[in-house]
């Protein structure tokens, strides 16, 4: 065959597979029997020869024409090309450009049918069985690549197959066979599939492999650590928790969304894999019982109800799993077991990083070193710090090594107000937790005050605006100074600053834009308040209808419609009026750290409310000075339902503007309330 040819068979068969003509690359097959490689040269297919252009089909990539039909999940046409293609065994080992071969890309999509003919197919050609153990160039086998991809079923089958043929996860006997369960940096499958998310299948790989709950990577992270630093897999780190309700515009949508997660109940683990896969009502069933299935069967089938299951599903497998690595691997979790990885100074009472090793994720930046409950404590994660300190209680005593703080220094630097609570909760020891943590002082001589009194990192949700952030941190350094006992709060640091002193200095910039904030926003309302009021004003003494010539008085005075306009624009002045007062004094506020307290956010939400509400009557006395000049009679009913509509909605959106704007004031109010 020239070279031309070749070229003319390759384009052939790379486009008839792209394209999805299956069954014409079956028939090319067929008929021209093709001999695709001889067994005893099974590794030496050279992807740059067009030579063998009849079978790979991209020499970009190098994927034969067995890699593409893996990927397009074609299960029928892979049954077919290894009956057909002569050699085919042999081509199963063949690796691409990224040294993946087919089996591989079988794990990727998990069809277990689809891996079954590879690998019989693999058996009928006799010799050692190894493409189970393959290893691309990244180290990673089928097995790594099934719990990459979060495949349960296929790693069951690949691991059940492996133990068949006696291929244990260390073996290594040809250059070609790696681990089954580690990759060449240190990640093992356990790993894979915590970073997936696939809690179901790292469940099932600590009952394969336990002792892999205690293998670290080459950034030094056992699977605690990645789980740790998942905030979203847990309830507290998603919009299903009371702190994060009412964080998007669809207030009732989060709602109903939360409600419906609240009532889901989710089965443990081992009780749902050792039960049948379709439950079903057992004669005699209470009432209860039976609303419980068939509100699971609504979740499970209803697109938007099943969101919220898959969610919730994947948040109780994910504590399930953190209980399992709790069981497993207790050297992480206390100070009595394994080599310590830090050294204690007396002298100033902190804990000293010897090997400091970053890792870097999507939320920051971490000490690898630092312990999974440090680094939930962070991220905010009450879910996995409550279940830490139930099982090892000695571990509220660790500090991270960054800076030897404790886990009240954390949250209080971090904003966590869940971690807060936690600690303060009664439910538990954390009482005697809490006071042993007030009274910390870490390698800088800093109290929880001190963390409390830097400047927050990142933005609450409710906040709009640094005037809004400004006053939140005020509220947060009051909050976490009312846990500490007062000997506490005269303690210096050893940059001989008091707590205060560290608000101020590191929120002077904040404060600054805090001020010029208000002071734009003030202008701006106060223009429209007096815009209102000269108005509403006019409007007092030039009322609809005219004037009578010899009373001067109102002619539509009798009307009874007329009360009710004079009523709208005496409180559309009233309001305007008040709300340009508000402003005005938000003005000419001085702007100090304790008028970000109190004072200035009261002033703020009365204001606001107050130009609302004279927006709100002036609409009012328009309508009814519409009513009174017309008396609704000009109009089809049409016309005029259209005329209230679009008025209504006018008031609608402007009121959406003010609970936008006003809920974060009012929360704030009720934190100071109950702080």
């Amino acid at each position: 065959m020239d070279n031309a040819t070749a070229s003319n068979l390759y384009f052939d068969v790379m486009r008839e597979a792209l394209r999805g003509e299956w069954n014409a690359i079956i028939n090319f097959y067929n008929l021209q029997q093709v001999e695709v490689v001889e067994p005893s040269s099974c590794n030496n297919i050279d992807i740059e020869d067009e030579n063998n252009s009849n079978v790979l089909v991209s020499n970009v990539t190098g994927d034969t024409i067995l890699h593409l039909c893996a990927q397009c999940r074609r299960t029928d046409v892979m049954k077919q090309l290894l009956r057909v293609m002569p050699g085919a065994e042999a081509l199963l080992l063949v690796t691409n450009r990224k040294g993946n071969t087919v089996l591989h890309e079988a794990a990727r999509t998990g069809i277990v049918e689809m891996a079954k003919l590879i690998l019989e197919k693999e058996s009928d050609g006799g010799g050692d069985p190894k493409l189970i153990s393959v290893p691309n160039l990244n180290g990673e086998t089928p097995i790594y690549w099934a719990a990459m991809y979060g495949h349960k079923d296929m790693l069951l089958f690949l691991n059940t197959t492996a133990t068949s043929r006696e291929i244990t996860s260390t073996s290594a006997s040809t250059s070609m066979v790696g681990p089954l369960t580690m990759r060449t940096d240190g990640s093992t499958i356990l790993h894979a599939a915590v970073l997936a998310k696939a809690y179901d299948v790292a469940m099932e790989i600590m009952e394969l492999y336990p002792e892999l709950a205690s293998k670290r990577n080459g950034d030094d992270a056992t699977a605690s650590h990645l789980l740790a630093l998942s905030p979203s897999s847990f309830k507290s780190g998603t919009m299903y928790a009371r702190q994060y309700l009412g964080a998007t515009p669809f207030v009732l949508a989060e709602y109903a969304a939360a409600i419906v997660y609240a009532l889901i109940e989710i089965e443990n683990y081992e009780t749902h894999k050792n039960a049948a896969t379709h439950k079903t009502i057992q004669p005699g069933s209470s009432f209860k019982e039976k609303l419980k299935y068939y509100f699971r069967w609504l979740c499970k089938g209803f697109p938007v109800l099943k969101l919220i299951y898959n969610v919730k599903l994947n948040h109780s497998y994910a504590i399930q799993l953190l209980r399992k690595l709790l069981e497993k691997d207790c050297g992480q979790w206390t100070m009595s077991h394994g080599d310590p990885p830090h050294e204690w100074n007396d002298k100033h009472n902190y804990i000293e990083n010897q090997h400091p090793l970053t890792i870097t994720t999507r939320v920051t930046t971490y000490k690898i070193r630092e312990r999974p409950i440090i680094l939930a404590t962070k991220l905010g994660i009450v879910e996995m710090l409550r279940e830490i300190i139930k099982v090892y209680p000695e571990s509220i005593e660790f500090c991270d090594e960054e800076a030897g703080r404790n886990l009240l220094h954390l949250a209080a630097e971090y904003r966590h107000e869940s971690i807060i609570d936690f600690l303060k909760s009664s439910s538990t020891n954390s009482k005697r937790n809490l006071d042993m943590l007030v009274v910390g002082i870490d390698r800088d001589g800093n109290t929880p005050l001190h963390s409390a009194a830097k400047i927050g990192k990142h933005k609450q949700w409710h906040i709009r605006g640094e005037a809004q952030w400004m006053q939140w941190e005020c509220v947060w350094f009051q909050r976490v100074k009312r846990l500490l006992p007062p000997h506490m709060l005269s303690k210096k640091n050893y940059n001989n600053q008091y707590a205060y002193q560290v608000f101020t200095e590191t929120h002077t910039d904040l404060r600054e834009k805090g001020e010029r904030w208000l002071k734009e926003g003030s202008n701006n309302c106060m223009l429209i308040s007096a815009l209102i009021a000269t108005v509403m004003f006019a409007s007092a003494f030039t009322a609809p209808g005219g004037n009578n010539s010899e009373s001067g008085r109102p002619i539509l005075l009798r009307n009874q419609d007329f009360g009710p306009f004079l009523h709208y624009v005496g409180l559309s002045l009233f309001f305007s009026l008040i709300s340009l007062g508000l402003f005005l004094s938000i003005h000419a506020s001085p702007f100090n750290e304790h008028d970000f307290y109190f004072r200035l956010p009261l002033r703020s939400v009365f204001a606001i409310t107050a130009l609302f509400n004279s927006v709100t009557f002036t609409v009012c006395a328009f309508f009814q000075t519409w009513m009174l000049i017309t008396g609704w009679t000009l109009f089809s009913l049409g016309l005029t339902l259209f005329d209230i509509g679009l008025g209504g909605l006018g008031v609608l959106f402007f009121a959406e503007l003010y609970v936008d704007i006003i809920v974060g004031f009012i929360r704030y109010l009720i934190d100071i309330l109950f702080i």
